[in-house]
């Protein structure tokens, strides 16, 4: 049976098609069954348009389906990728904004700081209901009901991956500061950033790749920073 990887919030479709692209890339998963969900219908509709697209690019045959009912996108699941951004761009705009007009200018405020805890506040309660739904279950086709059939256990040795700087923060940054691109790269993100370059996929996806590995199982309760040595900086 071909494995089902589910995308949730896949109406952001830059990550959608990011992903797509990386998974794709692997001939052996060719073949895999992509369930896109997002509340945004209209967004939905985009988000499969690219996902057969970038499919046909790869030269690919997925089985892709869409869906904005929740449960159901995450019948039969074998992974979940979550991708949400809850408030949308209007919310990350205030993230900046709020803080400004009290003097707290903030280089990235998706992760740390108060801009972080925005962002974490509006997002938790939602990434709750979506662990709710995870538990393995089976959806009726024809009635819609859903049956719980397993609780899974979810074993986590708090290892976590922080990429801080990455080139997908640039759209938002431009809009909220009113700057150019080459302003947000220099004048903002790489600006106390020693190494002055961007965190790339292919090293993340290498990190990922080798904490799964039995070289790395006594790796645990480590976050580890991806960013050049900004924190530090």
């Amino acid at each position: 049976m071909k494995p089902s990887i589910v995308i949730i919030g896949a109406g952001s479709v830059e990550f959608t098609r990011e992903l797509l692209g990386d998974i794709f890339s692997f001939p052996e998963l060719g073949t895999v069954r992509v369930v896109l969900h997002d509340i945004d219908t209209e967004r939905l509709e985009t988000a499969e348009a690219i996902a057969r697209a970038t499919a046909r690019e790869a030269g690919v045959q997925p089985e892709v389906v869409a869906t904005a009912d929740r449960r159901r996108a995450l019948d039969g699941a074998d992974y979940v990728i979550n991708v949400i951004q809850v408030g949308m761009h209007e919310a990350t705009v205030r993230d900046f904004e709020i803080p400004a007009k009290y003097g707290l200018n903030q280089t990235i405020a998706d992760t740390i700081g108060i801009g972080g805890i925005f962002r974490g506040l509006r997002t938790f309660p939602v990434l709750a209901g979506i662990a709710k739904d995870i538990p393995l279950v089976e959806v009726d086709d024809e009635t819609g009901e859903t049956t719980v059939l397993k609780m899974l256990q979810v074993y986590d040795v708090g290892r976590a991956i922080n990429p801080t700087l990455v080139e997908g923060q640039i759209p938002d940054q431009m809009a909220s500061r009113h700057m150019t691109r080459e302003q947000v790269m220099n004048d903002v993100l790489l600006a106390a950033q020693p190494t002055k370059k961007f965190v790339t996929v292919d090293q993340v996806a290498a990190l990922a790749l080798f904490l799964c590995r039995d070289e790395a199982a006594s790796i645990t309760g480590a976050n580890l920073s991806m960013d050049g040595g900004w924190t530090a900086a």
